[in-house]
């Protein structure tokens, strides 16, 4: 069975105490709202992750009822600042009108004014559509294209945009801040042939890798080479998940095969 990783109880001003007692600033909180594959399991809703940097919320897909998610998790949805969407299907995309439905309430959130990024036009009229349609409401939340490089950038962050062969058009995403930077693949094609030149050789504070699209174990070849200081399996699919046991080994970086609820820092 995947194991979890120990919750993380935050000390006051966004810092950590280290195992020789320095204390670390931290930069990325990431929260892992949806860890599934494909379809809902029991415990685990699709794909779904929120990532804080400071002040500001991001959210990469939103495959799982990620509004409700964070509302219930106390994380306040007048941080975000932009939802980025790695690829088409619906296991990353469900929950889009939920959120974007919420944020039609203009007495809630008159001051959040997010940017959602997608990889292909088409979804953007037929999102508006749906929502204008059940809720009554014109959406006025932003819409926007992206594709290779970078996507977002503000005086803390910068997203950049990695094509992945998942589709047509599938991307991971490379957060960088303060120093810190941390890869998500998003989904890959059948045994990651892309994942090499996804992290270019790079150092990683984190890489969040998914776990779904394998037929061997070639994937673990790649993942044990790759210079991070933590690894994190998300997108899970228990059949595949023997194929990935040779990461527990590792004495390179700390493994965690993520559940709905973990949380991770750098």
């Amino acid at each position: 069975m995947p194991g979890r990783l120990m919750q993380v109880k935050f000390q006051p001003h966004n810092k950590l105490m280290s195992r020789t007692g320095e204390r670390n600033l931290i930069i990325m909180k990431i929260t892992f709202l949806g860890t599934s594959h494909g379809i809902p399991e029991k415990g685990r809703f699709t794909s779904g992750i929120a990532v804080e940097v400071g002040e500001n919320l991001f959210i990469i897909d939103a495959g799982a009822p990620v509004c409700s998610l964070l509302i219930d998790r106390g994380i306040d949805l007048h941080r975000l600042k932009a939802v980025f969407i790695t690829h088409r299907h619906g296991d990353h995309n469900n929950g889009l009108p939920e959120l974007v439905d919420e944020l039609t309430w203009p007495e809630r959130y008159k001051d959040c004014d997010p940017t959602l990024f997608f990889p292909e036009a088409g979804a953007i009229p037929l999102l508006k559509a749906w929502v204008e349609y059940c809720s009554g409401q014109r959406v006025h939340t932003r819409m926007e294209t992206y594709s290779d490089g970078v996507v977002y950038k503000d005086d803390k962050l910068t997203v950049t945009a990695l094509r992945t062969k998942h589709t047509d058009a599938s991307f991971g995403f490379c957060f960088s801040a303060e120093g810190k930077t941390v890869l998500f693949t998003g989904d890959m094609s059948t045994d990651y042939p892309e994942y090499p030149a996804l992290t270019g050789g790079r150092h990683f504070d984190a890489v969040v890798c998914e776990g779904a699209h394998l037929n061997s174990e070639t994937p673990i070849v790649q993942y044990l080479n790759t210079d991070t200081e933590k690894l994190v399996v998300t997108h899970v699919y228990p059949p595949k998940l023997p194929l990935l046991e040779g990461l527990k080994g590792s004495e390179r970086f700390a493994v965690t095969f993520a559940n709905d609820g973990t949380v991770i820092t750098v």
